[in-house]
């Protein structure tokens, strides 16, 4: 599935600020045969800021019910507001990954996390893909919670970006980046 139905389908709702309940619950109507958990845990963000797991329940053998679809969202309750609902946007897009980028490797899942923290850099490399479709996830969800028509039409008026921060409950640097000159092009692109 893409990305391009949900953007739209909140772009069309016209109000603002996008909730993540409505986000949340938005990705489970439109992938019935998955579950979805989305989870805060108490870890410094510098530690943690979110990540995603997939992985197929399988209830015990003499059980009557089918396997299930599983996506684990975990994120930092201790970032500000703002980014734990851009975090958890950008983890529930994941579910739309390829399955060429996944791992069950505990070096690479590692690597993963300390490029994801700062640690090590990120850079693009053979078997980076992660690394890639993370960047992509969180532009994906600036267009999300960002909608284009509320950015068209504040575009080239005298905005304050502090104050299109606080009332969309974005961090400024989202702001800052969907306001820029170049977003039309990559949101294109990337829908």
């Amino acid at each position: 599935m893409s990305i391009s139905p949900l953007v739209r389908h909140f772009e069309g709702l016209g109000k603002v600020p996008i909730q993540l309940p409505d986000v949340v619950a938005e990705f489970r109507r439109r992938l019935p045969n998955s579950t979805i958990r989305v989870t805060g845990v108490n870890l410094p963000f510098s530690v943690l800021r979110g990540a995603h797991y997939n992985y197929v329940h399988t209830p015990h053998k003499d059980g009557t019910l089918l396997p299930v679809d599983v996506t684990q969202i975990i994120y930092s309750v201790q970032q500000p507001i703002e980014w734990q609902k851009l975090v958890v946007c950008k983890e529930l897009i994941h579910v739309f990954d390829d399955t060429g980028i996944e791992t069950d490797q505990p070096d690479e899942v590692i690597e993963l996390v300390k490029k994801l923290s700062g640690e090590l850099p990120k850079t693009i490399k053979s078997g980076g893909l992660q690394w890639f479709f993370d960047e992509l996830a969180q532009y994906q969800a600036m267009a999300i919670l960002f909608p284009f028509g509320l950015r068209e039409a504040i575009n080239g008026k005298k905005a304050d970006p502090e104050a299109i921060a606080k009332k969309l409950e974005l961090p400024i640097e989202a702001v800052n980046f969907v306001m820029a000159d170049a977003w039309k092009t990559l949101r294109d692109t990337i829908l």
